[in-house]
Parts: C-alpha cells; structure tokens; sequence
C-alpha cells in the first residue's frame, strides 16, 4: 500500500491546538534508540533531553507486503518509492500569483521525515529502525518496552491515510462550530480505518497520553479525558482508549480492552498477546510469554491471570450489529477460551469495575481454564426472550414513554399506561440498556405476582429458560456530557450496574457457562433509588445511605442466601 500526504493541511479541531500541542511534556524515560529527524539518522534514546514522539501506523502502509519463499511463513514489506508528497508552490507570472501543485514521489521514511519536520517533531521513536528485528532477544526485549515507549512519549503520531476532505465547506468556520461537522466525519473514517484493526495500534493508543491523527490533508490533535483538566470532545478516543490504565489512578478496565482486542488482527497471533499483556503491564507484571511459547498456551496464561486480578471480563452481553455501520469479526473465535472470557459476546467501552460478595471465593484451574465459584447467595430464575427491539418507535409511542419516565422519576412510581401496556415498559428497558452500555436487550426477568416496576433486562449470548444470577457486582461509569462553544466535555459520571449471568452447560450436568449480564439499573439521584423498586423493605431514607458496592450485593441478594455454599464450574 502506498499513501499520499498533502502538506496542506485543516485541522478538524474546533479550537485551535497548535499551541498545546507543541507544549506537551512526556515522561523521564528514555527508548533506547531513537530517530534524529534532522539528518534521520538512528541515535540513542538520552540524546532527547527535551522529549521524543513515537509512531503508530500499519505496517502495510509502507510498501509492498509479500510472502518469503522460504517456507517459514514470514512476510517482508518492500518500499518502491511510490509514497506521494503534495507540496504547493507559490509562483509569479507577470503581475499575477499562481500556486502550482508539485507531487514527488518517495519511500516511507522520507514521508515520515516531511510529516515531522512540518509538525516539529525532533526525535522519532519508529519501531522499524529502533528495533533490530533480526536478533530475536534484542526483539522480544523491546517489544516488552512498548508500553514504556509510548506512555512517556510527548504526544504519538498515529497514520491514517484513508482520511481526507475534499469539500472545503467542511472547514468553514460556521460549519465547525455548529455541531463539529468535520470532526465527526472524520471519527467515522478513523473508526473503519485499517488502523483500528489491528493488535498493535491498540496497544499504541491506549498507553498513548495524546495524539495527533494525520491524513491525507487532514490533522486532529486528541487527548485523554483522564490527564489532563481542559475540556476536549468526547470520542471513543479520549474516553476509552487514551491513556488507557494509567499508572496512577487510571481509568482503563479488561472489559475495555478486550471490547477492541476481539475485533483485532495482527500477522502473528503471538502479536496480539503481547500486545494485550503490554496494555495490562501495570497489573501483570512479569509474565513470561515469547514467541517459542504454543500460542493457545500463551491465551491461557493471560486470561487467568487478568481474570484473577480483575473480575469485569464477565461484563459482556450482545451487540445488535444491525446499528453499527460496519461488522468487525471476532477474531478470538479461533482460539479454544473459556465463556467467561466473553469470547462468544461483546465487551462494552464503558469503564467498570467489579466488587464480589463477601461470601464468595473463586479460583481458575490451571489444567481446563474453569473456573470454579463458590457462593452462599445467588438467584436462580426463570427468564423470557425479549424479541421485538426496537419496533415501538413509530409517531408518539416513545413520546408517550418519555412522559411517563419523567413522572416516575419525579414521583417515585409508574402510571397507569405503563402497567397496561407492559410492551412500551420494556421498550423502556430495550433503550435503558443499549444508552448505558452498548449491549442489547436479548430477555427480562419478571418476579411472579409482583408489578412491572420489578422487571429487568438480560443481555445474554444465547437462549435460556432458566439461568443463574451471580453476586458479583459490575459498576459501569457512563460520562455525563456539558456542552460549550464549541466542543463537549465531560462533566461528571453517572453509574449503572449489572450482575454475571450463567447457565447449565448443554453437554454436563455439573458445569456452567458464562452467557452475559443481568441490569439493575443506573444510579439516580445521589446514589441508587433503584433499589427501591427491588426490594419492597428498604425505605427511601435507607436507600440513600447506601454508598458502598458490598452494601448494594447485600440488599440484592438477602433473600437468597443458602446455608451451604455451592460451587459453579464454569467452562
């Protein structure tokens, strides 16, 4: 693939950022080589006192991808010098001005060099030249570095070809500021962009603090939510993706990432395990994995390991794939994982974490990958399928419905109509779940004999009569977004929880399978009035006391608790 870059260049920020951008500090360390981009020329890493920047691009973008003949099964890229620089060149003729479009033709690197020096950027951290790919050890050591590299780097310069602008009206100024056109078009480019396929630039992204996105003649400077106190638009970018498990306080959970790693390829399947054990350096530490190490052994190793230190891999549900504009395949289907590892489901963006009860314990089995969980408390109900998403749209239903919630919120119970027309109630639901948290209404649960008020939502990967309700409490954090001139931010969080949900396997009567979530409902007002439509026994005054996680998982299941505890093997 061969890739033009036009020098002129529009930025589809509202607000202009050059300033900031080239303001931006990295951390103290140091890669071990660098690019002076001066003479483009390999050097060590502490020449850059004043910082260094680090590339993410797809390595198709720079050449001619072909096979070896060889037989190992390696691919090599070659550069043919067919990369394109736009350069516009002011002539006069007479006593008239002309600009003149002049295209020369390049290899890679010299692309990169032009893009650097016109976005003043000293020093390069580009994998190709600084890292000897022929020594393995050399190799493995870096790449293990990664998220060092990138985390400390000033902002990361992320290559995405496919986006350009051929209607300047999209950059009238107008048009920028009433409703961020260009800069919406430009998220959907980079969202079916090569880019976001791949395993790698996950990686990059998410130990990345800042960005600057480069296009054809197109540029978007993007930072995290989470480090920095300006307000900046919020994407999938800066919410989810930037700075993602930061070090202090960060805000990045399993769920996230593997919300993006199972719609990831790489060109080795090694790649996409390296690159997931970087994303969690900060929690696995240590872990030993190389590319001598049996991939499906090397997929274990990390999904017991993340799945011990952190419980919200059993956030998932199903994406109704009829609202998104394009489907990525799943690519961990290939490999023989656990249902709890959400690998036949979706894992939503959203941020959550995860507190169990205090009467269980669970560990994974070394040898099969099951995990076993033992409880005094959980639920075991019967469930019915929820078929008809979202066919109660039509003129006034949803109007009608609206009403309807904001009477409740106001005055703590439901009309008439919503206790007649059950249908609309769980439209409600259908919307209530898919805004917090991407994932579909697939069943409900209604207690026998008790009102509407006491249904609530499934989202499950498969269909079941019956299931089982663990006592392992997923809080998800939804961003509250303000609005100003000219861009949104994000003002505070609301949160919305949901509980594990398993089944009996099809093929034994003693294992389980992890099939998705059951909703609760978000938090309203101070902290969580749900509850008061859960259990009849708790008062309003008492429901505002309720602060804390264990507090909510006590209340939800105190009439499920069993003398005994009982052991789940889930597959």
């Amino acid at each position: 693939m061969y890739i033009t870059y036009d020098r002129k260049h529009f930025p589809v920020d509202c607000t202009n950022r050059d300033n900031y951008r080239r303001s931006v500090d990295g951390g103290d360390y140091r890669p071990t080589w660098l690019i002076r981009v001066s003479d483009w020329e390999k050097v060590p890493g502490e020449e850059a006192v004043d910082g260094y920047h680090t590339l993410s691009y797809c390595w198709e973008q720079s050449g001619d991808v072909v096979q070896r003949n060889d037989g190992s099964g390696e691919f090599d890229c070659i550069d043919k010098g067919r990369h394109c620089i736009i350069d516009h060149v002011e002539e006069r003729k007479a006593s008239n001005f002309f600009r003149t479009t002049v295209k020369k033709y390049v290899q890679y690197e010299e692309l990169l060099q032009q893009v650097c020096n016109d976005f003043q950027v000293d020093y390069l951290w580009y994998d190709k030249m600084c890292i000897d790919q022929s020594d393995k050890e050399i190799k493995l050591s870096e790449i293990k570095q990664m998220h060092k590299i990138y985390r400390n780097a000033r902002y990361t310069i992320v290559m995405i070809p496919e986006l350009y602008f051929r209607d300047p009206e999209h950059f009238e100024p107008k048009k920028l500021q009433d409703g961020d056109y260009a800069r919406l078009a430009a998220e959907d480019v980079i969202d079916a962009s090569k880019w976001m396929t791949r395993s790698w630039t996950l990686e990059e992204v998410m130990m990345s603090k800042h960005i600057l996105i480069i296009g054809m003649n197109v540029n978007m400077f993007q930072y995290s939510l989470h480090s920095i106190d300006i307000p900046t638009t919020v994407d999938a970018l800066s919410e989810m993706l930037l700075d993602f498990g930061k070090e202090n306080g960060g805000k990045g959970s399993v769920s996230q990432a593997l919300s993006e790693a199972h719609l990831r390829t790489s060109t080795k399947p090694h790649d996409m395990i390296f690159a997931l054990v970087n994303t969690f350096s900060h929690v696995l530490e240590g872990m030993d994995i190389s590319y001598d190490t049996d991939i499906q052994t090397a997929f274990n190793i990390f999904y017991r390991a993340i799945a011990t230190k952190d419980l919200s891999i059993l956030y998932f549900g199903i994406d109704h794939e009829l609202f998104r504009p394009y489907v990525r395949n799943n690519t961990m289907g290939n490999y023989k994982l656990p249902s709890w590892t959400g690998v036949t489901g979706y894992h939503p963006s959203r941020y959550a974490n995860s507190t169990i009860s205090s009467s269980l314990s669970y560990y994974i089995n070394d040898d099969n990958m099951y995990m076993y969980v033992k409880t005094k408390c959980y639920w075991d109900i019967s469930i019915t399928q929820y078929k008809d998403i979202y066919s109660l749209y039509e003129k006034g239903v949803f109007q009608k419905l609206k009403e309807c919630i904001k009477n409740y919120k106001s005055k703590g119970k439901w009309t008439s109509v919503i206790v007649t027309e059950k249908s609309i109630y769980l439209n409600s639901w259908a919307d209530d779940i898919n805004f917090n948290s991407k994932i579909y209404m697939t069943h409900y649960h209604q207690r026998s004999n008790d009102p509407l008020t006491r249904i609530r939502p499934l989202s499950l990967t498969e269909d079941c009569k019956e299931c089982i309700v663990l006592p392992i409490l997923l809080k998800v954090h939804i961003p509250f977004e303000a609005y100003g001139k000219p861009t949104r931010y994000v003002k505070d969080y609301k949160h919305a929880y949901f509980l594990p949900v398993i089944r009996k396997s099809l093929h034994s009567e003693v294992r389980y399978k992890a099939i998705g979530v059951y909703y609760i409902g978000e938090e309203i007002e101070p902290t969580t009035l749900l509850m008061k439509c859960w259990n009849h026994s708790v008062g309003r005054d008492d429901i505002n006391s309720i602060k804390k996680p264990q507090e909510m998982l006590d209340i939800l299941f105190e009439n499920n608790y069993h003398d005994t505890p009982k052991e789940f093997i889930i597959e």
